[in-house]
């Protein structure tokens, strides 16, 4: 299946890295294989719950939040472009709303967000209207906003 899905993007947007298409995935073995057949960006998809499938096939005991750490942080880097993370990985929760984002928070996910994406704007944007998920959005002005939008 990724052989197809790399083939269609060339086909439609050639293997460039300034295509406006992302290759996204929750598992990590898919992103792996697609990363040394194409120069389009790949972004790793992190839940806030659970790890990627293809670990649990393989016994792979790394979870999403471990992904999130510096150590899993250093191993998404051999391979993606960017990281789409569930909001309760980066944002404090009281269990029932969000809370202020700080620094604090979850310092080294949101500095690897800031140095790896020095000209990629990272904008909130709802998903489903049940969470915010970060988006990599360089093909659209820095100042577009995403409120209401679904």
């Amino acid at each position: 299946m990724e052989d197809l899905l790399v083939a269609q993007l060339h086909a439609a947007y050639g293997n460039n890295r300034d295509a406006p298409v992302f290759i996204q995935s929750f598992e990590v073995n898919n992103l792996q294989y697609m990363r040394s057949r194409t120069k389009l960006r790949v972004v790793q998809l992190l839940s806030a719950n659970g790890q990627p499938y293809d670990f649990q096939l393989s016994g792979d005991k790394r979870s999403y939040k471990d992904l999130a750490s510096p150590q899993g942080l250093d191993f998404l880097k051999g391979y993606v472009d960017g990281i789409g993370a569930h909001t309760q990985l980066i944002v404090p929760t009281d269990g029932r709303r969000l809370l202020t984002p700080t620094l604090r928070t979850n310092s080294y996910l949101l500095n690897w967000l800031a140095v790896q994406a020095p000209q990629r704007p990272v904008t909130w944007q709802p998903n489903c209207g049940c969470s915010l998920k970060l988006a990599w959005m360089d093909y659209l002005p820095i100042t577009q906003t995403w409120a209401g939008r679904s």
